[in-house]
């Protein structure tokens, strides 16, 4: 299946067919036949061996045309074909395109042969959009892998699981529940499945999601191979994030550009440590700064060009030891806004602004 939207060249969807409807695992010989086997009935997308019907409700904006094609690569002929797309006007619903991405669908496929892998890449997409819902296949996988989603280039992970199966709201390996927003047609990491619908996913520059190979079970020498749709919406523009401007905690020059000033400095130096590992990768993000630590508080400023509709904030710093910190954002001498992290951490780390 193709979908090209708005005159556009290149498709915005190109996968197998039943992938669009979130029947995967074609080269799972162990799975395929039980996904073949079963249906499934979730609020977006289905489908239905008996009936022969897939469905799929996801809003699909565009301005100008959408061009669907179906392509036949096998060696049998299709003798019947029924398709029925429904449309709304603009004079029923008019999406604002400057502030509505397209509708995309990509398939990822990822392996470990070679017991050298430590992490499955499950989706990777650079630019402005959100991921919408996500299917997930695997093939002598552990699902005691823990899902790792990084946002905009941080080395953190802002969502970091306990298990795959976890992801799709499951727990102990999941089980076949068919719920409207999530569930499984197999169990919880074997055609699994989550619909964001109220808590998706965004990405203003890059996302990329993966899943930990896990060391759990003694049975999986390597990592698996996962076979993951994902659905999601992608703005025409580029990335709507730059850098701005940056402080460099324990740079002199840096400091003093900045208006930087610490009270209560208890320590500074140079300290070596890692971001969240993996389970076969413990050093994966190792990392050496210098920095502070202080026990009251610290001032600075940074530029904003006067273009911004917003402005994000990235501290680097290490946990462990602190409890709750608070800050306060100005902008031009006005207070904008007050947050409270519970951080743990004692190691005032150089700070990153967008």
């Amino acid at each position: 299946m193709k979908i090209y939207w708005d005159n556009n060249n290149s498709p915005a969807i190109e996968l197998p067919l039943g992938y669009f409807f979130a029947a995967g695992a074609k080269d799972y010989s162990a799975t395929v036949d039980k996904v073949l086997a079963k249906s499934l009935t979730t609020l977006l997308f289905g489908f239905n061996p008996e009936t022969g019907i897939l469905y799929a409700y996801w809003p699909m904006p565009f301005w100008k045309s959408a061009r669907i094609v179906l392509e036949n690569q096998s060696a049998t002929d299709i003798d019947n074909l029924t398709c029925k797309v429904w449309v709304k006007p603009s004079a029923v619903l008019a999406y604002d395109k400057s502030k509505t991405g397209y509708f995309r669908v990509k398939r990822t496929t990822d392996a470990d042969p070679d017991t050298l892998g430590f992490r499955s890449v499950a989706f990777e997409e650079s630019g402005r959009g959100h991921v919408a819902g996500v299917v997930f296949y695997s093939d002598r996988y552990d699902m005691d892998g823990d899902e790792f989603t990084y946002i905009d280039d941080s080395r953190t992970p802002q969502i970091h699981g306990s298990g795959t199966e976890d992801d799709h709201n499951q727990g102990w390996a999941g089980r076949a529940y068919q719920k409207p927003l999530w569930g499984g047609l197999v169990n919880g990491y074997d055609g699994a499945y989550r619909i964001y619908l109220n808590d998706c996913y965004i990405f203003n520059k890059k996302i990329l999601i993966s899943y930990e190979y896990s060391l759990m079970k003694p049975q999986f020498v390597n990592g698996g191979s996962t076979d993951v749709i994902t659905f999601y919406y992608k703005s025409e523009g580029e990335s709507n994030l730059l850098l701005t401007d940056e402080l460099d905690v324990g740079n002199h020059f840096s400091e003093k550009q900045h208006a930087y000033v610490v009270e209560g400095l208890t320590w500074k130096g140079i300290l070596k440590d890692e971001y969240d590992g993996y389970e076969r990768n413990l050093q994966y993000g190792a990392c050496t700064d210098d920095g502070k630590a202080f026990n009251k508080r610290t001032t600075f400023n940074v530029l904003i060009a006067p273009q911004n509709e917003g402005v994000k904030l990235r501290r680097r710093l290490n946990r462990n030891g602190n409890g709750v910190q608070t800050t306060n954002v100005y902008v031009d001498g006005q207070l904008g806004s007050k947050t409270m992290a519970c951080s743990y951490s004692f190691l005032e780390y150089r700070k990153r602004h967008c």
